[in-house]
């Protein structure tokens, strides 16, 4: 029943996002590649079809103070408020920062996927050209800018 309704709501991104015949694939997989972005895209649902994850491998992290602060960062933006379209983690095993996250697949449209997609891509593209330069992603920075004055009040 799920992957029937994860089947459509990928082939309905797909058609969104001008991406014919995009489907999942017999693994329960669907990646789509950003040759531009130098990244590709993973969508799966979880084993009981609840939640669709996303995840984005964004690259390796030096060792040393460096990959510290990263790290840092990275914790810090994974405290920000709602929504902060993604989750940041960082796999040991082959040393990727990663950007994830899980999204409920009980009401998710594909114009919901394909609208959230636009804010989480670019994050991480942002993240992924700081770790090719070795500068500290500032992903904090953005969301303390206010706007309005203490309490709402003008």
């Amino acid at each position: 029943m799920y992957s029937n309704a994860l089947n459509a709501l990928i082939s309905e991104l797909g058609r969104l996002i001008n991406i014919p015949n995009l489907k999942v694939d017999e693994t329960g997989f669907c990646i789509i590649n950003y040759p531009a972005m130098g990244f590709s895209l993973e969508l799966t649902a979880d084993s009981s079809f609840s939640f669709l994850k996303i995840f984005l491998q964004l690259g390796d992290v030096n060792r040393g103070r460096y990959r510290e602060e990263v790290l840092h960062e990275a914790l810090r933006a994974n405290y920000l408020p709602f929504p902060r379209y993604g989750n940041f983690g960082y796999n040991s095993s082959n040393n990727q920062l990663v950007l994830w996250d899980l999204l409920p697949l009980k009401e998710l449209s594909a114009a919901d996927l394909a609208e959230y997609l636009t804010k989480f891509l670019p994050k991480g593209f942002e993240v992924k050209q700081a770790l090719e330069t070795n500068t500290v992603p500032s992903l904090t920075a953005k969301a303390a800018v206010k706007t309005g004055s203490l309490y709402g009040l003008h």
